[in-house]
């Protein structure tokens, strides 16, 4: 769809421009009298000609889809990724809250595996180990480096060698943008923002400073730019559904849902369903003032705080549920959910508090890497609920099995489809500015963890999920030898790239979304 301040300029300039044809044509209308016909009808053609181009300009404009691929036996393969949903905040993983009835019903026709681990602290990190099944060590694109370097095969990539077109439809237009990469092998890619009456117009100072004004005043939850919510991003996932399934190829279909990622603003009938909500808590203000303070170390969330964002994040999630169940009723009337390989995940969550950390992008403790992950193989599967840890890394060669093609010999990933190694190392990474900022490896239950700016520590999760009680002077042999294993893991990271420069609005995002200062 054109920008809004463009569509009206041009609606501006082309009345103003049938408004002087009709002002030439006065005077010799005048002169002619009843002669003058021809002239009015001129003038008339001009005008209906320029409504017509406005009309062109201003009506509603999708994004054209790729030709039809070649015809190939394969199952559909839809991903979904909800951005920034950590896994403790749903009923399907023990939550007390009912945030999530879709979800649920929709694990009961699939399989749910219990103790999923993002790569990655943040949405470009941990998509680019999704995309690519290598951890972040490997891909090396991260905060830091900004894009995905052209040599990895990316599951779209791997996927054309059978036929497979692949789509995306993403509400992230920040970190998803094709300035990152991450499209590589897409036939279509989809990150349009969404609209925004507050989105500077560039051209005159005093107007983007009243803007700015009226709308930290009035409207503090509004930004200047923001994504599509579930509802954009359901309706237009089901019209690409339908475009893919009429054409009889295999397809992956790639869709990444925003509304629970900070600054979170879920719909008014949202906001209040569940306790906590504070009326002078904006949400954009404050959370900046959280994310300074706490990750600096001059303040922790009061109890008002977390019960207002709780309350605001559950919120969002309950609203996502509920496009959700809408998308699945989609899928199934175009009779793509049974035939289809359907898997739905996180790429991180995010933390309120918890261990003197707010946010993402600062740390892999669970409230950032425990992530949902719920796969429907096609068919009608037998639910299974499945304890061994597993990765995003595990997506890419579970998706190639299925889709029958070889096993790719270099990614970090397991296929979900037959045994999963127990005991296997599982790696969560998160990076700054400077370079490695923690990391993370689980075995089973143990997990090991290592911050530039804290001491290192080793947490049993299937005793302490919430990481509370640090065993590492009791199980010293093994804190020295997971030590040993996360300074190898360090040795095999990627060179340090320099990524290209981002553009202003990119800048812009970033920084509304917390990971630029």
């Amino acid at each position: 769809v054109q920008p809004l301040p463009l569509r009206i300029g041009a609606l501006l300039i082309l009345f103003g421009a049938a408004l002087g044809s009709a002002w030439r044509a006065r005077g010799p209308i005048a002169r002619a009298g009843r002669s003058g016909r021809g002239s009015v009808g001129v003038a008339a053609a001009v005008s209906a000609g320029l409504a017509g181009l406005c009309a062109l300009l201003l009506s509603p404009r999708t994004v054209r889809l790729p030709d039809p691929p070649v015809a190939a036996n394969r199952p559909p393969v839809i991903l979904i990724v909800l951005d920034t949903l950590r896994a403790d905040h749903l009923s399907l993983y023990g939550y007390e809250r009912a945030t999530d009835p879709a979800l649920s019903a929709f694990a009961r026709e699939a399989w749910t595996f219990e103790h999923a681990m993002a790569p990655g602290d943040m949405t470009l990190s941990s998509h680019a180990s999704l995309f690519t099944g290598r951890f972040v060590a490997k891909h090396g694109t991260h905060i830091g480096a900004f894009e995905l370097p052209d040599h990895e095969a990316t599951l779209a990539e791997r996927l054309a060698a059978s036929g497979y077109e692949s789509f995306g439809v993403i509400a992230n237009c920040a970190f998803l943008s094709p300035s990152h990469r991450l499209q590589q092998g897409f036939a279509h890619w989809d990150t349009r923002c969404g609209r925004s009456v507050f989105a500077p117009a560039g051209a005159t100072f005093l107007r983007d400073a009243l803007v700015e004004a009226t709308r930290r005043s009035a409207f503090p939850e509004r930004g200047p730019w923001r994504w599509r919510d579930a509802r954009e991003i359901t309706d237009e996932t089901i019209r690409v559904a339908r475009h893919a399934a009429s054409r009889g190829g295999p397809f992956l279909l790639f869709v990444n849902f925003m509304d629970v990622h900070q600054p979170i603003h879920p719909p008014r009938a949202f906001r209040r369903r569940y306790p906590g909500a504070q009326p002078d808590f904006d949400m954009r203000r404050d959370w900046k003032r959280l994310d300074e303070t706490v990750n600096g170390g001059t303040h922790q969330v009061s109890p008002e705080e977390r019960a207002h964002i709780t309350s605001q994040y559950d919120g969002a999630i309950s609203y996502l549920d509920g496009e959700l169940a809408r998308l699945f009723a989609g899928l199934r009337e175009l009779g793509l959910f049974e035939q289809s390989l359907i898997l739905l995940t996180a790429d991180h969550g995010e933390g309120f508090g918890e261990h003197a950390r707010f946010g993402h992008g600062t740390q892999v403790y669970q409230d950032v890497v425990g992530i949902p992950f719920v796969m429907k193989p096609p068919g009608v599967p037998k639910p299974r609920r499945i304890a061994t840890p597993v990765s995003l890394v595990d997506v890419l060669p579970t998706v190639l099995a299925l889709a029958g093609l070889p096993a790719a010999n270099d990614i970090d990933g397991v296929s979900l489809l037959g045994e999963i190694p127990e005991g296997r190392p599982l790696f969560a990474e998160a990076f700054d500015a400077k370079g490695e900022l923690a990391t993370a490896v689980r075995r089973g239950s143990r997990k090991f963890l290592r911050h530039r700016a804290r001491p290192p520590a080793l947490y049993d999760l299937a005793e302490d999920p919430n990481e509370q009680r640090d065993l590492s002077a009791v199980y010293s042999s093994e804190t020295d030898a997971a030590a040993q294993e996360i300074e190898a893991w360090a040795r095999t990271r990627a060179s340090k790239r320099n990524s290209a420069g981002l553009s202003p609005e990119e800048e812009a995002r970033l920084r509304a979304l917390g990971y630029l200062q």
